[in-house]
């Protein structure tokens, strides 16, 4: 990890009207948490928790955030 990048730990992920709300936190490189972040992805449902973060780290990776 470079020592100037933030990381991002998703803490809950919520379904409603065809979209997934990803609520994450934003550490620091000490690891101290600095912020919150909700993104909204759009998306149809998937029935399984494997599924569904399977889809939304592939989603925060195309949008280039660094996830833990």
């Amino acid at each position: 990890m470079s020592s100037m990048e933030h990381t991002h730990k998703i803490y809950a992920v919520a379904w409603s009207n065809n979209k997934y709300t990803v609520y994450m936190l934003v550490r620091n490189p000490k690891g101290e948490v600095i912020g919150r972040r909700i993104i909204r992805i759009d998306g149809k449902f998937l029935e399984s928790r494997d599924k569904i973060l399977e889809f939304v780290m592939r989603e925060l990776k195309r949008r280039r955030l660094r996830v833990e």
